[in-house]
């Protein structure tokens, strides 16, 4: 796809998006960041993780975590419908819990840092399930809406089976298709791509870093330009605890949606919003203020000073700045 048809696609997609929400009356939840967010957010120093439509946020974590999101309709403007019910979603984590308490009994020293964030994941959802359930859906309807951007390049069937199995919360049988469209669809690279960047949200959803963190690589690696991948790989970079590739993510996201968007906009925002964070983690805070008040400026008028993600980046500039100090 040339820059241009990728412009116009991400600027028609904003469209569908605007009217979308103006009919909704509200915004509801890729990343990444974590936005995506996401997403389902980590507690990863104020990331932001967005989507490739540039849409506003929306605040769905606790601590400095923003998951971004837009109201989307499904195909046909139907609404996509989540049937995964908050026990589902409740028992899920407490599995998830369970293994991850015995892989620690039994883990090295360098996997217990993953290990011991993973926990501290699943328990930070588990404190309010309801929040961190309808963060949950809000991003699975993104993610779900946002598989029609690469219908025609898959078959029918195995697209639907996937969007299916996802809004099931069948995560291990959505998995095993994605990975069938990876397979199928090497020659295809934005298929290939989006298949690559679902599992790593899959994994992301079951608090299994490290192979979310590879799948999102793999989606970088087959479309180097497009900021969602970059923000969802940053995002896991920074979780891990590897700042100087988060931040190489977030520069290459904020290069993107500049050349896209320019200057005033919220995903220029969020981008400016990861890096601070990334340089706050790096221990430079003057960097990282700088990336803050211009993020705080741009949500400040876009968004209005009340708006969660306006008051999330204040406060991750806060830090910045009490960090600066000796």
């Amino acid at each position: 796809m040339s820059r241009q048809q990728r412009k116009f696609r991400i600027a028609l997609f904003g469209a569908i998006a605007a009217v979308a929400a103006a009919i909704g009356g509200g915004w509801a939840l890729h990343v990444a960041l974590s936005y995506q967010d996401n997403s389902n957010t980590a507690t990863n120093g104020g990331v932001v993780v967005r989507n490739n439509q540039g849409s506003p946020t929306t605040h769905t974590g606790s601590g400095d975590n923003i998951s971004q999101g837009i109201q989307h309709k499904g195909k046909g403007n139907i609404h996509i419908q989540i049937s995964i019910t908050p026990k589902q979603y409740e028992a899920g984590l407490k599995r998830r819990e369970q293994e991850v308490t015995e892989e620690l009994k039994r883990a090295h020293a360098q996997d217990r840092q993953v290990l011991e964030k993973e926990k501290a994941e699943i328990e930070r959802r588990l404190a309010d399930t309801e929040a961190s359930y309808q963060s949950y859906v809000k991003e699975l309807q993104e993610r779900i809406a946002q598989l029609e951007s690469i219908r025609g390049q898959v078959p029918d069937a195995l697209l639907d089976q996937a969007r299916t199995a996802l809004a099931q919360g069948d995560q291990s049988t959505a998995d095993r298709l994605f990975a069938q469209v990876e397979a199928q669809n090497a020659a295809a690279v934005q298929a290939t791509a989006e298949a690559a960047y679902q599992r790593s949200r899959i994994a992301r959803d079951e608090i299994r870093y490290r192979a979310a963190y590879e799948h999102a690589q793999r989606s970088v690696r087959l479309a180097p330009e497009n900021s969602l991948y970059l923000a969802g790989a940053g995002e896991l970079a920074q979780i891990l605890g590897d700042y100087s590739a988060a931040k190489a993510y977030y520069e290459q996201a904020l290069a993107s949606d500049l050349n896209t968007y320019g200057e005033d906009h919220p995903a220029v925002a969020r981008d400016r919003n990861n890096l601070g964070s990334a340089w706050k983690a790096l221990g430079e805070y003057e960097k990282a203020i700088g990336y803050l008040e211009q993020a705080l400026a741009v949500c400040g008028r876009k968004l209005g000073p009340e708006h969660p993600n306006t008051q999330l980046v204040r406060g991750n500039l806060a830090a910045a700045r009490a960090g600066q100090r000796p």
